[in-house]
């Protein structure tokens, strides 16, 4: 085990590395070079992986063009579904797949082909309908044509579903009892604010609760929580910034862990990671946007944050905020340790892009997809996994592999977005 902190890495398969006093084991699931599971060929390109309960999930491409959704578990690979497979309740294949996510072994995801769009979940071999386009819109008029930013989380399935023509949205939630329910749309009145919800970017969801970003008309982006108790807002215009004087402008997040929210906001001029208690309605700041960032740098932008258990992961770009390099943190306890990130050396290649999203995190282990430096071109999905220290309270909450998704169809030549084109804020403006 490698313990020096003073270098960047120096990494192999399987190989542990040290920042600031945090050891991470390193582990390849699967690259470039690795064959399609049913078929000759190799991947081509991958969307960015999430991790949960023993099982790893992604979008892939293959150097044929094939599109599929694949599964990794126990050191096995699967296809969920690909461009042969037949739709479930339709007499078509599907051809595309965009947002995805997974929990307890099952995965959600949009499929489309043949003139079919739907929502649907399973397990290798055994795929369900959720929702598809002939699907009534629970309160509204006609069906849903679309489906995206897919959260799945103890059997209850929250999603973004869209009208016909496209020209109205809303939260919605399918729970065990296989009913589809409106969380909120278009006619929904904006807690402590003024007329009704326009237009809604994410949603998450627990056991407990549904999250959501939505913003009205003259007011951007905000972060709301549904309950038994209702709707009511985490932080919107006229909550203010934890230790300032500033109110959030802006604010997103998808994940719940244990009634905590860790979510992303701040105003034109500053901003941060932060918790939110669900029962005492306290927060809690992470990390803030411009601070010194461990390893090198500021950070310049700050996403796709994540919590579990007593761990925050999330994805900073360092310096210039749409420039700079991207890397990925956690927050162990208050401490922050840099993970990995661009211009890091792995498994002996210089890293160009890392991709992080959303749903990347389980307990001490952390999924992210890289492309390095050079030829031959290798594209690569890894897991990091924590090794605590001696006398840490760093908590290991498994250490699974799951899913999510993409918003556009990959193709061979085309290389997954930034890590930062799947944060869940954009600038704070």
């Amino acid at each position: 085990m490698v313990r020096s902190c003073a270098a960047s890495a120096l990494l192999v398969m399987g190989f542990s590395a040290c920042a600031l006093g945090q050891s991470w084991t390193f582990q390849r699931i699967v690259d470039t070079n690795t064959p399609v599971p049913g078929g000759t060929e190799t991947f081509a390109a991958f969307a960015p992986p999430t991790l949960s309960d023993g099982g790893l999930s992604f979008t892939g491409v293959s150097s044929a063009a094939q599109d599929g959704v694949y599964v990794w578990h126990s050191g096995a690979l699967h296809i969920l579904a690909n461009d042969h497979t037949v739709i479930p309740g339709a007499a078509t294949h599907f051809s595309d797949f965009f947002d995805f996510s997974s929990d307890a072994g099952v995965t959600a995801f949009e499929g489309s082909g043949g003139g079919v769009v739907g929502l649907y979940s399973g397990t290798p071999g055994n795929l369900l309908v959720v929702a598809d386009n002939t699907a009534p819109i629970p309160g509204g008029t006609g069906a849903f044509s679309r489906f995206t930013r897919t959260s799945i989380r103890g059997g209850s399935i929250g999603f973004l579903g869209w009208n016909q023509g496209l020209t109205s949205d809303g939260v919605y939630r399918r729970d065990l009892n296989g009913t589809i329910q409106t969380v909120a749309d278009q006619s929904t009145p904006v807690p402590g604010g003024a007329g009704t919800f326009q237009l809604f970017s994410s949603v998450g969801v627990s056991l407990e609760a549904t999250l959501f970003t939505g913003q009205s008309s003259g007011q951007t982006e905000s972060l709301y929580v549904s309950s038994a108790s209702g709707i009511s807002a985490i932080a919107d215009v006229n909550t203010p910034i934890p230790g300032s004087s500033g109110m959030f402008a802006s604010a997103a997040g998808t994940s719940i862990n244990n009634g905590r929210v860790a979510f992303v906001g701040g105003n034109a001029t500053e901003g941060g990671v932060f918790l939110y208690d669900l029962a005492s309605g306290a927060f809690t700041t992470v990390v803030r946007q411009f601070d010194p960032a461990p390893g090198g740098g500021n950070f310049g932008l700050l996403y796709s944050p994540t919590i579990s258990g007593n761990i925050v992961g999330f994805g900073a770009r360092l310096g210039d905020p749409f420039l700079g390099p991207d890397a990925l943190f956690a927050s162990i306890d208050g401490q922050t340790t840099r993970i990995i990130g661009e211009g890091d050396v792995l498994d002996g290649r210089v890293i160009r892009d890392l991709f992080y999203n959303r749903q990347s995190q389980e307990g001490g282990t952390f999924s992210f997809a890289v492309r390095f430096v050079g030829l031959p071109n290798l594209d690569a999905i890894y897991t990091a996994t924590l090794i605590p220290a001696p006398g840490t309270g760093a908590v290991l909450v498994g250490a699974g592999f799951v899913a999510l998704g993409r918003r556009r169809r990959l193709t061979r030549n085309s290389p997954p977005r930034r890590a930062g084109d799947d944060r869940c804020m954009r600038r704070w403006a």
